[in-house]
């Protein structure tokens, strides 16, 4: 008789274990899905591109000129410098710097520096690669070299707008993009070989329209 209930305590005690384990056993660690969460964040994004515009500079005002047409083409360095709202959404401002051959059909041939800022928006596809953005631009300068008859000026106050899209694959972005500039006022630095005293100020008016193709480097901070 002692030998069963020894038998049967025993039998009893074992069958306990595993439903004392289980009840006793740590709940499994939460998993943290934050890495899947869109996150914001600095980014710049240098860039290098080349241009091609046709240009038009108004100069029938001028003595013994009519208006220009002609082509630029450039070769540029800029960068963008930004916050991403999301993955998805970027803001910034985007700067550009170019160096520009000006073959016109009055002005003649004269190379020249460019320079232009602007904010800009975009949005990106992280899944696939493609982006979209659009830029206003509210200032910028182009100053050509003395062209024919030693006719030389300067233009201000750019503005415009550039719109464009891209693929980009890890952290590289091909791009193409269309701009459009007007410069509102045109400095006659000289004319002729005269140079006006203080820098002839005319509201001529200098416009340019064509397409940039780049490549850019998309860093995050």
């Amino acid at each position: 008789m002692a030998m069963r209930k020894l038998a049967f305590l025993l039998t009893s005690l074992l069958l306990s274990v595993p439903a004392f384990s289980q009840e006793t056993a740590p709940a499994p660690a939460p998993v943290d899905n934050s890495s899947k969460e869109d996150k914001g964040g600095l980014f710049v994004e240098p860039l290098i591109s080349y241009s091609r515009d046709k240009a038009q500079l108004k100069t029938s005002a001028l003595p013994f000129l009519t208006d220009t047409d002609g082509t630029m083409d450039s070769i540029g360095l800029g960068a963008r410098l930004g916050f991403h709202v999301s993955e998805a959404v970027f803001i910034g401002v985007d700067g550009r710097f170019n160096r520009s051959s000006l073959d016109d059909s009055t002005y003649g041939s004269a190379k020249g520096n460019a320079y232009n800022i602007a904010p800009t928006i975009g949005v990106q596809m992280p899944d696939i690669g493609i982006r979209i953005f659009g830029s206003y631009v509210p200032w910028g300068t182009f100053d050509p070299e003395a062209g024919s008859n030693g006719f030389d000026v300067k233009m201000r106050n750019g503005k415009g707008f550039r719109v464009g899209a891209g693929f980009r694959v890890a952290a590289v972005s091909l791009n193409l993009e269309y701009q459009e500039l007007k410069y509102d006022n045109t400095d006659v630095e000289s004319y002729g070989g005269y140079t006006p005293p203080g820098g002839g100020v005319t509201g001529l008016d200098y416009e340019t329209k064509g397409w940039i193709a780049s490549v850019s480097f998309p860093l995050e901070l």
